[in-house]
């Protein structure tokens, strides 16, 4: 990825729309960055990587943070970057969250994240664009990684080494600086795997508990510890289990015999039973008889009922007949009495209404004279209405035209005297308008002495704070170094124990173990003091400690050193700005209170001045539509003046056509309505007249007829009850009767017939039934005894119960064998699964202490950590490199393999190998400018490997945002031979640095100038 051109607006120090043609360095692929302190170089690798991610490049400020206080409201934040990866140009573009002007009305409106990235034809030139992916930088940041390679963390390490950062890999512990490197090389899934394993471990062992309790458990129930010492027990049950099968068979034969005997015991004296029974239940029949013969005697009566019973039913329906004729006629007589009444009521109504029609044709035409009378007077009212709204409208005009001309003249008074105020105000404006200036430039002026004096106070806080941390920083330095040189003594006591002791086993002419020579000329003795583990354990500690606290010191210094820097560079722009007018805080405030003054006078006189502007117009207006008002007023005057004239003609003609009587009623309507009401009721009263007649006439013969039909129905239901009582009277005299009252007792119903005959055919059989059965019970009883059931019903029980008793035996010991034998079947499955699962929790146990770094010989490496180790292997080689040459060929860095704490992670610790002495140290003992050299060439080794380790993505671009400053001439000088071989790559490298050395051997430079305006940037090659 190479940059060609960066576009931004209201972005940090840059106010308005600054760009950055990065194409303009042609073939010069190193560049110097510099600038004033809070000019804005690092703001541009912070627009780099917000165009790209939407993050800064150090991590330290929000986006949002970064717009420009400089910037106009109506200016937008916007970044875009157009680049070049493998042939191909993209345009990225971003803009963050934030306010700008509504476009309609007042006030602001909140403007969310931005984000797009194009493929497009030309930088410069218009052409054809794609747009791959525009929304949310969450959308686009992932199409940005796929594209360049890299995420945010890793595009900060690889392209853009950020100031203070590119030393923490240095200076970093080991725990510290895994969690940098995890930022580079994605090992979650190790740590998963790890924590998986660990986790399986766990359940594995749990498993392997929880078979062995149950194991325990199920030889415990039993009272054994193995599980051999159940099989005796299964031998002894089968035994006892043979026994109680031949006691139960003997048992069978008993309990079958007492069965027997009891069963024909029985069955005999169920016969003497059956005989006692059927005695008794003949006695009872015998009983029954009277009442049999009874119920058969009522049953023949019955019979002979049944014979006459249906001539019977015959005179009865004629009697009943004759009894409903005879009410039938009683009826009919007096509806026919009652309808006849009516009638004649009905005829001498009519006809007194039939004399009175002439009285009615009279109001008839009495109501259509009245009608013709109201319709006159109507008329008459409705024009004298009008006349008098005629009159009013007049009046009213008369007196608008009057109202209106004396409105006309006072407001063409009114003009004129506005017109005379609006000359005596003059030229207020222009007066307000320049006081205003002055009072702004003053208010300005104040605002700068009060900045001034405030970044003033912070500077003197600053320095004081910076001198503290000074203090604190020299002493925490003695700590280290003093820790450093303790520690390195208890080392070489250590060391030259160890080789006294291998000097001890040496043999002239046999080979050293470490060298090999077969010579030893000077064998090593032992110290005079040999420190312990535990104090080299607690050396170590406290020179981790000192360290820390030293790094810790040494961050807050340098931040507290650049706040210092960045307050004395604001401070010196007030100055700057405010040194062409120097004037005191109380002269400034003084001249602030008169121009206040002064602008309020004119502001009172500009106001009046457009007051009278306004009124002048709205009076020019309103005399206008006045003087075309006035002429409709008289023009509509004239009109109401001819409508008077024409209503007095009309009223008086009316008044000749209708009456002297009705000339003063104003309505006829209550003498209408009452007439009418006479007529209505009138007819509806010879209506109803008629309707009633015709009705009464009609029901009348119906009665009439009714009364007839049931004369002749009397006289034929009369003739036929003769005739049947005749007939019925001779049947009885025939009949075993004596007369129809004893025939009527005599018939039973169908229920009470069925159910005296079920009787007496029952009564019959049984009677039948018993008598059998007790001559059969006689002859099989013949010579026997009623036998005795309760001893052989003793014998049948205690047989029962025996073989119960044995069967109950057999049912135990087969459970106790089925348990026994489950039991064992149990207790064999839960071993075989112990021993599967033993040896599953054992490789489980071993792969997670080899995973998680404690398996070997109490090693702390995990699978992570020796990853991320073999890729610092990587970098210290890649940074070694060129380490070696900016050291003039004194210093390597390698990885720290040997563990000092047992109890500790190791695995990622950095040392140097000095060329010089040829031993082993500390990176914590370099001084500030082999440090400073030692940071760059480790930063440019892990920019270098992660960028090879990318899977073939070419980054062509490299930003330093570092000083330089702490460096000699000869290490200097190194350095920019190591980035001038960096450039010679095609790389495109842009450092930022203060030094002058910087300055005169870098010709091509990217200059960042500050005002109070606001900064910018021009390229000066």
């Amino acid at each position: 990825m190479r940059p060609l051109k960066l576009t931004l607006s209201a972005f940090g120090p840059y106010a308005g729309e600054q760009l950055f043609d990065f194409r303009l360095l042609e073939d010069r692929n190193l560049f110097l960055i510099s600038g004033d302190i809070g000019a804005g170089k690092t703001t541009i690798f912070d627009a780099i990587c917000c165009a790209l991610y939407g993050e800064t490049s150090g991590g330290e400020r929000t986006v949002e943070e970064m717009r420009s206080h400089h910037a106009d409201p109506d200016t937008r934040t916007e970044i875009t970057l157009e680049f070049e990866i493998q042939g191909e140009l993209y345009r990225a573009c971003f803009s963050p969250r934030q306010s700008i002007p509504k476009k309609r009305g007042e006030g602001y409106t909140e403007q969310t994240v931005q984000s797009a990235l194009y493929k497009i034809d030309f930088v410069d030139q218009p052409g054809e664009q794609a747009l791959l992916v525009s929304e949310s930088i969450s959308k686009t940041r992932p199409e940005i990684e796929a594209l360049i390679g890299f995420n945010v963390h890793q595009f900060r390490q690889v392209v853009m080494l950020a100031q203070g950062k590119f030393r923490e890999l240095l200076n970093a512990n080991s725990a510290e600086r895994e969690e940098i490197l995890k930022t580079l090389v994605d090992t979650e899934f190790l740590s998963r795997f790890e924590r998986k394993l660990k986790t399986l471990e766990t359940e594995l062992k749990q498993s392997v508990v929880n078979l062995e309790a149950q194991i325990k458990g199920l030889l415990k129930s039993e009272n054994v510890e193995h599980a051999d010492q159940l099989l005796p027990q299964i031998e002894e049950i089968k035994r006892q289990r043979l026994d109680a099968e031949r006691q139960i068979d003997d048992a069978e034969r008993l309990r079958g015999k007492a069965e027997a005997e009891l069963n024909e015991a029985t069955a005999l004296k169920d016969l003497f039973a059956q005989q006692r029974q059927l005695l008794l239940s003949r006695q009872a029949l015998v009983e029954q008889k009277d009442r049999i013969e009874a119920l058969a005697a009522a049953l023949q009566r019955h019979g002979e009922a049944e014979k006459l019973w249906p001539d019977y039913r015959l005179y009865e329906e004629a009697d009943k007949a004759l009894k409903s004729a005879d009410e039938a006629l009683a009826e009919a007589r007096h509806e026919h009495e009652a309808r006849q009444r009516i009638a004649i009521e009905a005829t001498e109504q009519l006809t007194t209404l039939e004399q009175e029609k002439p009285a009615q044709e009279q109001r008839k035409r009495e109501l259509q004279s009245l009608r013709q009378t109201h319709a006159a007077l109507a008329s008459l009212a409705g024009d004298r209405q009008k006349q008098h709204q005629a009159n009013t409208s007049l009046q009213t005009a008369q007196q608008a035209l009057s109202q209106a001309e004396t409105k006309l003249q006072e407001q063409r008074s009114a003009l004129e005297k506005s017109e005379t105020e609006l000359e005596t105000l003059g030229s207020c404006d222009a007066a307000l308008l320049q006081t205003r200036h002055h009072l702004e430039k003053k208010q300005e002026q104040l605002k700068q002495i009060q900045r001034i004096e405030n970044k003033q106070r912070e500077l003197e806080n600053a320095t004081k704070k910076l001198r503290a941390l000074q203090r604190q920083l020299e002493t925490r330095q003695q700590e280290v170094d003093s820790s450093a040189g303790a520690l390195q003594q208890l080392e070489q006591a250590r060391m030259q124990d160890i080789a006294s002791h291998l000097a001890a086993q040496l043999q002239q002419g046999q080979p050293c173990a470490v060298c090999g020579s077969h010579d030893h000329p000077l064998p090593a003795t032992p110290p005079a003091h040999i420190p312990a583990d535990e104090q080299l354990e607690a050396a170590r500690q406290n020179l981790q400690a000192a360290e820390k606290q030293l790094s810790e010191i040494r961050q807050d210094f340098d931040h507290q050193r650049r706040e210092l820097d960045r307050i004395a560079g604001v401070l010196d722009e007030l100055k700057t700005v405010g040194a062409e007018s120097e004037i005191s805080r109380d002269d400034c405030q003084a001249d602030i209170d008169l121009l206040k003054r002064q602008a309020h006078e004119l502001t009172l006189q500009a106001e009046q001045k457009q007051l009278l502007k306004n009124r002048q117009g709205q009076l020019k207006t309103a005399i206008k539509n006045d003087e075309d008002a006035l002429t409709g007023l008289r023009t509509r005057l004239g009109e109401c003046q001819s409508q008077v004239s024409t209503l007095a003609g009309q009223i008086q003609s009316q008044l000749e056509r209708i009456p002297e009587l009705y000339r003063d009623k104003a309505d006829l309507n209550p003498e209408i309505a009452a007439l009418e009401r006479q007529i209505q009721q009138f007819d509806r009263r010879l209506d109803e007249a008629s309707r009633a007649h015709h009705a009464a006439q009609q029901r009348f013969n119906t009665a009439q007829g009714v009364l007839n039909g049931a004369q002749k129905q009397r006289l034929q239901a009369s003739a036929d009850f003769e005739s049947k009582q005749r007939l019925i009277t001779g049947l009885i005299e025939q009949s075993p009767f004596a007369d129809i009252a004893a025939l009527k007792s005599s018939k039973l119903t169908e229920q009470e017939v069925r159910s005296q005959t079920e009787q007496v055919e029952h009564y019959r059989e049984e009677t039948r039934r018993i008598e059998s059965r007790l001559d059969e019970l006689a002859t099989q009883l013949t010579g026997k005894a009623n036998p005795d059931l309760a001893p052989l019903q003793d014998a049948y029980r205690q047989a029962q119960t025996h073989k119960n008793d044995c069967l109950e035996r057999r049912i135990r010991l087969d459970e106790q064998h089925r348990v026994l034998d489950k039991l064992i079947n149990k207790i064999a499955k839960e071993q075989q699964a112990l021993e599967a699962a033993t040896q599953e929790y054992e490789q489980a146990s071993h792969l997670s202490r080899i995973a998680n770094g404690s398996g070997h010989q109490g090693s702390k490496l995990s699978f992570s950590r020796y990853l991320l180790g073999r890729l610092l292997d990587e970098i210290l080689q890649s940074a070694s490199s060129r380490l070696y040459i900016m050291s003039e060929g004194r210093y390597r860095l390698i990885r720290k393999l040997d563990q000092a704490n047992k109890r500790s992670a190791f695995g990622l610790d950095i040392e140097l190998t000095d060329a010089y002495t040829g031993q082993k140290r500390s990176v914590s003992t370099f001084s500030g400018g082999e440090g400073f050299l030692a940071s760059l060439s480790l930063a440019l080794g892990l920019s270098e490997v992660v960028r090879s380790n990318a899977g073939g993505i070419q980054l062509d671009t490299l930003f330093i945002d570092e000083g330089f400053g702490s460096l000699n001439d000869e290490a200097l000088e190194q350095a920019i031979n190591v980035l001038t071989m960096l450039s010679g790559d095609g790389r495109l490298v842009g450092v930022i640095s203060h030094v002058n050395e910087l300055k005169e051997r870098i010709d091509a430079q990217l200059v960042v100038s500050k005002t109070a305006n606001g900064s910018s940037a021009e390229f000066v090659l």
